[in-house]
């Protein structure tokens, strides 16, 4: 692999990381009324585009982990993604714990999550902290379990990269969006645990590499037919959400799976960007704490600013503002002083054991 694909890799990681941040910079509507075209205009950015994160992540570590993949690397690569996945997960959730039951006494809000999510026992905790199927309390590392738990599978999925053809695996893609339309409901039950379009997505990333396809080049060369059609399916879900409130899982997993190539057609120009010196020195480091940070640090700036300004228009370009641009700063700062103060705790938390 050349330098430059491997920075547009890089790059477009690292704007997935960053884009988490903006999604959950949803948590500021709930200070203003929803209409309106400065609602409507952060609601796109919060709802229907910076979701495109999940599913080219998903595809990212299926083509990550099988690129080169050998069945002798497995060890190898599970220990890997514990020290990577696993432990920050458990970190995480175990900090996040604490925090709410330390502070539920005196903060209204944490000690309504506390009743919520059950943390007054100890099978609640657990459940926030260990569980392979409850939401964990760090809400955004549900994709580093899923992507654990994916991972877990490697050798089978090997043997069906080497043994099912190409249009075999396409079929199993659809049969995948099949079962969403056949079991709804389950399909609603699993969506953010184990949802179709993720397992679709790293399939497909997975299998890419196995067959030692370039990506990452393959939907650059062919941007004219993949940008146009991932944007539809990006603006066109966001549309009919806005219109009718919930779509079938099946029509949801179909148009998600179609905004795999959108940040992959435009790594170039997201290439140049980031690796501006100083994202690289402050941001890209930090990528990972902040995503599995900024629920700490940007939702509690953000609910601490929010009670204070008035709520008159352009109150919520602040507060979206606050929470991605302020949030993910306090979070850069945090991680960069807790490497100074305490660097081998630090890595238990940036994922870099």
């Amino acid at each position: 692999m050349t330098t430059k694909r491997s920075a547009e890799i890089d790059s477009v990681r690292l704007f997935c990381n960053l884009l988490v941040v903006l999604l959950h910079a949803s948590a500021a509507f709930q200070y203003v009324r929803h209409e309106g075209a400065e609602y409507w205009f952060w609601s796109f950015l919060c709802g229907g585009f910076a979701p495109v994160l999940l599913p080219t992540l998903f595809f990212l570590s299926g083509y990550l982990l099988f690129r080169n993949y050998s069945n002798a690397q497995y060890g190898r690569k599970i220990w890997s993604r514990v020290r990577r996945l696993a432990v920050p997960y458990l970190a995480w959730n175990v900090l996040f714990v604490v925090v709410y039951l330390a502070f539920a006494a005196v903060v209204p809000r944490l000690a309504t999550r506390v009743a919520q999510f059950g943390l007054d026992t100890w099978s609640g905790c657990l459940d926030k902290i260990v569980s392979l199927t409850i939401h964990p309390i760090d809400g955004p590392l549900w994709f580093v379990r899923t992507l654990f738990v994916f991972a877990l599978f490697a050798p089978v999925l090997d043997w069906v990269f080497r043994k099912v053809p190409a249009w075999g695996l396409a079929m199993l893609c659809v049969a995948l969006v099949g079962a969403t339309a056949l079991f709804p409901g389950q399909a609603e039950a699993l969506k953010m645990t184990y949802p179709a379009y993720a397992a679709i997505a790293f399939i497909t990333g997975g299998g890419m590499a196995a067959r030692s396809f370039d990506a990452p080049a393959f939907f650059q060369r062919h941007r004219m037919v993949f940008l146009p059609i991932s944007v539809a399916a990006m603006v066109g879900m966001f549309l009919v959400k806005a219109m009718v409130g919930t779509l079938p899982p099946v029509v949801t997993t179909a148009l998600t799976v179609l905004t795999i190539p959108l940040l992959w057609t435009v790594a170039k120009p997201l290439t140049r960007l980031l690796t501006a010196r100083w994202i690289q020195e402050w941001l890209a480091p930090s990528a990972f704490f902040v995503y599995a940070g900024h629920f700490l640090f940007a939702s509690t700036l953000l609910h601490t600013v929010a009670p204070l300004l008035p709520r008159v228009t352009g109150v919520l370009t602040m507060l979206c503002l606050i929470f991605v641009l302020f949030g993910t700063a306090l979070c850069v700062l945090a991680h960069r002083v807790g490497r100074r103060i305490a660097p081998r705790l630090m890595r238990v938390f940036d994922g870099t054991l």
